[in-house]
């Protein structure tokens, strides 16, 4: 079942990726704060090492969780990829999983940017 949009406020903001499974922390900051950020509209983007994605969402329910599932595209160092993901919140803390097609994916926290 999709959520409204007064759902998907505790998800809403800038999120900074503290850490994943896959990529160190290092990798994750190489070009700026590595981030993820949702906006009321139902989309965002996020920046992960060299790659640089933009995505839309929506918020279901899954299971007894409540969670945002995503589809993003992007590019890293010229070349273009595209993957899924999805996150769960509390509104402080989120935690999540990052698909890239044909490629790696890594389990992730994040913390909401002050």
């Amino acid at each position: 079942m999709k959520k409204n949009a007064k759902s998907r406020n505790k998800y809403i903001g800038k999120w900074e990726l503290l850490d994943s499974d896959v990529w160190s922390k290092d990798w994750i900051d190489l070009s700026c704060v590595g981030f993820i950020e949702f906006t009321n509209k139902g989309d965002g983007q996020f920046q992960l090492g060299a790659l640089r994605a933009w995505l839309e969402y929506v918020v279901e329910n899954h299971g007894e969780h409540e969670r945002a599932e995503f589809c993003w595209v992007g590019v890293c160092e010229g070349d273009d990829h595209s993957g899924r993901g999805w996150v769960e919140t509390d509104g402080i803390h989120m935690t999540g999983h990052l698909y890239i097609y044909g490629g790696d994916n890594s389990k992730f926290s994040a913390e909401k940017f002050c």
